[in-house]
């Protein structure tokens, strides 16, 4: 849900991963400009060791429950007219120098 709701903005989402160390994620928020973290509840701690270390830009923190079920909809969802596609996915992968590199793939 939160993924669809990101694209649906044409914003940027940049996935990360719990068990990376935290200066790793620093490292991901600096280099791909992120300019909020969206965390559970279960990762919340996670989330502000993140955030209580040293970043260029810190992004907001945004908390949100684990959505266990969704809504039961019977019409079907329209997006309105997008007169720019720039939504997508920023994703990081170990690269040889032994630091996440990005690949930004658009999605819609």
């Amino acid at each position: 849900m939160t993924l669809l709701a990101i694209l649906g903005t044409n914003a940027i989402a940049v996935p990360l991963s719990p068990a990376f160390p935290s200066g790793e994620l620093r490292y991901i928020l600096d280099q791909s400009g992120a300019c909020m973290l969206a965390a559970s509840s279960k990762f919340a701690t996670k989330a502000d060791d993140v955030l209580s270390g040293e970043l260029e830009n810190k992004p907001i923190l945004s908390q949100w429950e684990k959505i266990m079920e969704g809504i039961k909809v019977t019409e079907d969802v329209v997006l309105e007219d997008m007169k720019e596609e720039k939504g997508g996915m920023m994703l990081y992968t170990s690269g040889t120098t032994n630091r996440p590199v990005s690949v930004l793939k658009a999605v819609m």
